[in-house]
């Protein structure tokens, strides 16, 4: 298997052979197994992280990245691309609060007349100043947390710029290793691509660092997940050529998801997955 899935893997096998709590009560009614502080490491100079054994949809990921970067707070750009990821979770007008990308994009919008734009001051100040260590972003802003339905589970990331190599560090307070994390890593792999390309080349991806507060698996995929991991353990075959992002030389501003091509994506298995309210 490729190096990414086999450290994905790995991190699946320390959930759960090293679990702090087998069935954890959590805020759903779905008990889970957790694990306290984890992380995955993940290498983007030589291909896109996109696991090959278990199949993933990438329009899900592309679709979910222009919401983010958008600032939108409404689902109506998944319910038209037919994705229903957020569904359980929208009011009846398809609204959400103000999460992930209103506190990128509007901080400080539910409270001030003036809003600060996280993503701009970023990308600013990696552009005129790549050394700096405060290439931060936080998406936790306790003044707006209980007009959320659903606090954002990566709620901060840190850009870094080494040897001319865009990173980013995310930290997540909670984290469904088997179901979200995949889409999740992928969400930043393209991130960072894009931004790469809005900085006109002068940098190139380099890796990504998750950290995981609670890392857990809810009982109602723990077959899905044996499944996949005997699966596993058999390994398939890599291809010479690993799945690339292709661009087409869209930036981070004026993407569409359309734009976006997953190039040699050929998965081996469809796992059907539960996603716990």
């Amino acid at each position: 298997m490729t190096i990414y899935e086999e450290e994905y893997v790995n991190l699946l096998h320390r959930v759960i052979n090293y679990a702090d709590e087998t069935y954890k009560k959590n805020r759903t009614e779905s008990k889970c197994i957790s694990k306290f502080g984890e992380s995955i490491s993940v290498d983007l100079q030589d291909s896109f992280p996109i696991l090959l054994g278990r199949k993933m949809y990438p329009k899900t990921f592309f679709t979910e990245l222009k919401w983010f970067i958008e600032g939108e707070t409404n689902i109506k750009r998944f319910k038209d691309a037919g994705i229903k990821i957020w569904d359980k979770w929208a009011d009846t007008r398809g609204e959400l609060g103000p999460v992930y990308g209103f506190q990128l994009r509007k901080w400080g919008g539910m409270t001030h007349k003036h809003t600060f734009d996280q993503l701009n001051n970023v990308l600013y100040n990696l552009k005129y100043n790549p050394l700096s260590r405060r290439h931060v972003v936080t998406l936790w802003n306790p003044d707006d947390i209980d007009d959320m339905i659903l606090p954002p589970c990566y709620h901060s990331f840190t850009f870094n710029v080494t040897n001319d190599r865009l990173n980013c560090h995310v930290t997540m307070r909670s984290s469904d290793v088997f179901v979200g994390l995949p889409y999740d890593i992928a969400l930043f792999a393209t991130m960072v691509k894009l931004m790469c390309n809005t900085l006109k080349h002068k940098l190139k991806p380099g890796r990504l660092y998750f950290s995981l507060t609670d890392a857990h698996m809810y009982w109602q995929n723990m077959d899905t997940i044996q499944d996949y991991l005997e699966d596993m353990k058999k390994g398939y075959y890599v291809p010479s050529i690993l799945p690339q992002l292709y661009t087409n030389k869209k930036d981070i501003y004026n993407f569409e998801p359309e734009d976006l091509e997953m190039f040699n994506y050929v998965p081996k298995n469809s796992y059907k997955v539960e996603v716990v309210e």
